[in-house]
């Protein structure tokens, strides 16, 4: 279907219609653009793999970032992750953030352009070995939701 029947359907459309298709289209842009800012995710089974642990070590671990997928599964953003390890500096931003503010929260914060770091993101800087900026102003923000 074109642009220009797309658009012809919806001025004939009734108005709750039109509503719900641009809530689907809302979404449906937000969905690709998060997907674009975090990057892929593992499951809990392919992070114990990864980091030579058991699924359940790996369910305990409070360090690491653990967001739910639409099913509800535990998956984990390949961002977090050096190689076999987690990234410098991502344990204690996850713990420091997990206590202040929800999963979703801390990985939007990590993959969003700061501007107290010169428009780079924290996981860029740690990635940098900065870790000290980035968890400064982790602390920061957790104690001003706080």
């Amino acid at each position: 279907m074109t642009e220009r029947a797309l658009a012809q359907l919806m001025k004939s459309a009734s108005p709750a219609a039109q509503t719900f298709v641009r809530r689907v289209l809302e979404q449906d842009v937000a969905t690709q653009r998060w997907g674009a800012q975090l990057g892929p995710s593992l499951s809990q089974r392919d992070v114990a793999r990864l980091l030579g642990k058991s699924e359940q070590a790996v369910a305990k671990d409070g360090r690491l970032l653990r967001l739910r997928n639409q099913d509800g599964r535990p998956v984990y953003p390949v961002v977090q992750f050096d190689g076999r390890r987690l990234l410098p500096g991502v344990a204690e931003i996850v713990d420091v953030l997990n206590s202040a503010v929800e999963p979703l929260t801390v990985a939007s914060w990590l993959t969003a352009p700061n501007a107290q770091l010169g428009g780079r993101r924290p996981i860029d800087v740690l990635r940098d070995g900065e870790v000290a900026p980035a968890l400064a102003l982790a602390r920061s923000l957790a104690s001003s939701v706080a």
